[in-house]
């Protein structure tokens, strides 16, 4: 395997979203982000959802990361109520 820029970038962002999901409201102890991965969710997992819903949905891989990504995710990790 090859290690690019783009490889390197694509794990930095994950690495961020990873960081961004885990943030809890103080308050309510709900996720800040209205996502609820789970404590022992991997980079790569959250990888694969992003990839694959951009998969199921190619009308929407050329939109902006971060809206898309958020959808990818809170279609896969759904709070429960």
């Amino acid at each position: 395997m090859e290690i690019t820029f783009a490889a390197g970038s694509c794990w930095g962002r994950f690495a961020a979203v990873q960081d961004f999901l885990s943030v809890i409201n103080e308050k309510d102890q709900r996720p800040l982000l209205g996502v609820c991965i789970p404590n022992d969710v991997s980079r790569i997992q959250l990888i694969k959802v992003y990839v694959r819903y951009v998969d199921e949905h190619p009308e929407k891989g050329h939109l902006f990361f971060f809206p898309v990504l958020m959808e990818s995710m809170a279609k896969a990790f759904t709070c429960a109520k």
